[in-house]
């Protein structure tokens, strides 16, 4: 089954497009990219394209024709850019969004011509219905379509509900606030973590006890007698042992039935890439710049939700100004790191240095700081952890406005301030142009070393 993904802002702008106050049908086109790494292929959707007034021939109730002419222009484009076509419209004053006999009659005409055209990719429809849509998409050569599923990044699941329950087993409290359908949604969700020190681990920790369905782990350190009192599961004969083993066996004793997949490497490796194009939702818990640029791109490109954390204590003439720390939720229709200016060009070059060339600049009294060892302690990155792990579980079934850029704690103040996504419209990675579900059709970062 392949499943279409819409960031929240395309997705709103498809339902505005496509409504009318006369009744009509309305149409429109999505240009997707695809993600073939995931167990389901997956749509990615990259641009919305509303048919243009002047291209309806026929546009009622019941019933609507688009111009050829303009329809070929839209699919040229497509061809051009490599780009699978989804075709939407909507069904006027229905409640439930489903495909008609009409529906099927007009694409089993229509598309074994487009997969025949582009026969190297998936094609889809969409029908909606208010804030419901059915998705279904054609293969070359099939003679049926095969039913899809549809995701509106940010959109929690309205289906859920709250409520007492007569279930008395141990997730049953969790139930009266998080309601049934939450809790399935998390046993099917696969779920990446970047970074399994300080803050990791205590994300990996919680969402072992939500029973998350799969948590794929990614570290390359090992752990060393400093991180002792701050990463959570570990004991003093676990020096030397990677991070991700000492957090895998800590969500197997919380939750034996949740699927771990540990991976000893870089962000940056093939092989933890290839596995994190595969989940649902990702949590960077890294404190380098070039893994945040690569995970920042991912979660555009890809249109697979980031939540990027991290503490802080800042102490200056010995007295702390800043206990705390952020919460940012990095898609499509939020938060971007590279436009928030939370991506330093100057520590990326540092760590992506040679490991001799550090050795040197170290010697040589030429290194610019970044390395050097920052306060920390579990109590603050519990908060920072619970913090990331509430607006999670708000992005599954919303208990809570939404959260769209990011969340600052200071303990000191003490405060706790919302703001909101500001980006440029001219960047590379989030800009309508930009490499918004791209998918496999662009490249992700290369780097010439491993950090």
């Amino acid at each position: 089954m392949t499943q279409i993904r819409i960031g929240s802002d395309q997705w709103a702008f498809i339902v505005d497009a496509l409504a009318d106050d006369r009744g009509r049908e309305r149409m429109a086109f999505l240009l997707c990219g695809r993600n073939r790494h995931s167990a389901e292929e997956r749509l990615l959707c990259h641009e919305v394209i509303p048919v243009d007034e002047a291209a309806y021939q026929i546009s009622r109730a019941t019933m609507l024709a688009v111009d050829p002419i303009y329809v070929n222009s839209v699919l040229n484009s497509a061809e051009r850019g490599g780009w699978s076509v989804v075709m939407v419209h909507n069904h006027p004053g229905a409640t439930r969004a489903a495909f008609s006999a009409a529906d099927d009659h007009g694409e089993e005409r229509l598309f074994p011509l487009l997969t025949g055209r582009m026969s190297d990719r998936i094609h889809g429809a969409m029908v909606i219905a208010g804030e419901h849509a059915a998705f279904r998409t054609w293969r070359a050569g099939a003679r049926n379509p095969e039913p899809g599923t549809v995701v509106v990044l940010g959109r929690a699941d309205e289906s859920q509900t709250t409520g007492p329950t007569d279930d008395e087993s141990y997730l049953s409290r969790e139930v009266l606030f998080l309601g049934s359908s939450v809790r399935q949604a998390l046993s099917g969700l696969r779920v990446g973590i970047i970074g399994v020190g300080g803050t990791g681990s205590l994300v990996a920790q919680m969402l072992a006890h939500l029973h998350v369905g799969e948590i794929v782990l990614v570290d390359h350190d090992s752990l060393e007698t400093s991180n002792l009192s701050r990463v959570v599961g570990s004991h003093t004969k676990d020096v030397g042992r990677p991070k991700v083993e000492i957090a895998a066996r800590a969500i197997h004793q919380t939750s034996p039935l949740t699927r771990v997949n540990p991976i000893a490497k870089t962000v940056l490796s093939p092989e933890a890439i290839d596995s994190l194009l595969d989940v649902d939702f990702m949590f960077g818990c890294t404190d380098t710049h070039s893994s945040r640029l690569l995970l920042n791109q991912v979660a555009w490109q890809y249109l697979i939700p980031l939540l990027d954390l991290g503490a802080l204590i800042r102490i200056e003439n010995h007295a702390p100004t800043f206990i705390g720390g952020a919460v940012r939720v990095v898609m499509p229709g939020h938060l971007c790191l590279i436009c928030d200016q939370q991506i330093d060009s100057a520590r990326i070059t540092w760590e992506l240095k040679a490991d001799e060339q550090q050795r040197l600049d170290r010697q040589f009294g030429y290194v610019p700081g970044f390395d050097a060892p920052e306060p920390a302690v579990i109590t603050i990155n519990s908060i920072v952890a619970g913090l990331a792990s509430t607006v999670f579980l708000n992005l599954i079934g919303a208990f809570m406005p939404a959260i769209e850029g990011q969340l600052v704690l200071d303990l000191v103040r003490p405060t706790l301030v919302r703001s909101r996504p500001g980006n440029n419209h001219r960047c590379e990675v989030c800009s309508p142009k930009g490499l918004v579900g791209s998918g496999d059709l662009a490249s992700l970062p290369i780097y010439p070393r491993s950090v």
